[in-house]
């Protein structure tokens, strides 16, 4: 509802609803398994497992901003 309510073009809404869907089942997968780790005991897996998918998600994160930096002074310049 909210998606055809903005005023984006249908290529926006699509990227945002696929964003959106992709971060939610990324973020459920994570605490799925962490939580099923700690279940288990497995405290140091679920340690590991919860700080490699912060960090490098942030990691991620951080290469895709240098990157559309470095494509849009490309096309820009």
């Amino acid at each position: 509802m909210v998606l055809e309510k903005l005023l984006l073009s249908e290529t926006y809404r699509l990227m945002l609803l696929v964003g959106l869907a992709g971060s939610l089942t990324t973020m459920s997968a994570l605490s799925t398994e962490s939580v099923q780790m700690l279940s288990g005991g497995h405290y140091s897996q679920a340690f590991i497992n919860i700080l490699l998918n912060l960090l490098l998600s942030l990691a991620a994160a951080s290469l895709g901003v240098v990157a559309s930096k470095y494509v849009f002074n490309l096309v820009l310049d």
